[in-house]
């Protein structure tokens, strides 16, 4: 009994798996259009570094294609800036792309990163002022540099100065043989050359050296 009982009910489960699979047979069916992906974009100049802005072009091989691109690090969709002609790049920055065709899918993102390499002025050397005491073996110095909002730090001790040196804030009292050595810095600049002066005897007509960068 138990074994017939088994027999009907592995023959019910096959009937109704074949109805299961039989569903909708024999109905119209529509086949699926498979769409290709578009070939990414391509970058002329592919990338890397310049010392002046360049123009960047981008193009797909699918004729009439769409290309979007971000400049922002986020990634290009159709809701992204619209590529129309080449792109200027004057700060280091990567450029992401896709292209859109009619007749394909989206393609795969690519992108190009480009770095511009400046060249950053330095400010000018700071300018010694001597004014000589009554008894000429006292003199004030005055420094003043002609770069906007440069800071001047200077040190008297022989050492070359350094933005951790004396900051300038009004003329300096010096006596004999003493020597004054200067830098000036500003934002947007290098640390100027250093300019040396020397009480008495040369006062007030510095010689200058190469200075190394803002610390």
């Amino acid at each position: 009994m138990m074994n017939r009982m088994f027999r009907v009910s592995v023959t019910s489960a096959m009937l109704l798996g074949t109805m299961v699979l039989c569903l909708g047979c024999g109905s119209k069916t529509e086949s699926t259009v498979y769409y290709p992906f578009a070939p990414s974009p391509v970058f002329n100049p592919l990338g890397g570094a310049s010392s002046a802005p360049q123009k960047i072009t981008i193009s797909d091989a699918v004729a009439g294609a769409t290309i979007y691109y971000t400049t922002d690090g986020s990634g290009p969709t159709t809701s992204s800036a619209q590529y129309t002609g080449p792109i200027t790049v004057a700060v280091s920055e990567t450029i992401r792309a896709v292209a859109d065709a009619t007749g394909y899918q989206q393609s795969f993102p690519s992108s190009a990163s480009y770095v511009v390499v400046g060249t950053t002025p330095a400010a000018a050397m700071p300018v010694f002022s001597v004014t000589p005491d009554s008894d000429s073996s006292t003199a004030s110095i005055a420094l003043s540099d002609e770069t906007p909002g440069a800071a001047i730090y200077y040190t008297t001790n022989g050492l070359p100065p350094t933005t951790e040196s004396t900051l300038y804030t009004g003329p300096i009292r010096v006596s004999s043989s003493q020597i004054i050595q200067a830098i000036a810095v500003a934002d947007g600049f290098k640390s100027s050359a250093m300019a040396r002066a020397a009480y008495p005897g040369t006062a007030g007509s510095p010689s200058s050296e190469a200075a190394g960068d803002t610390q």
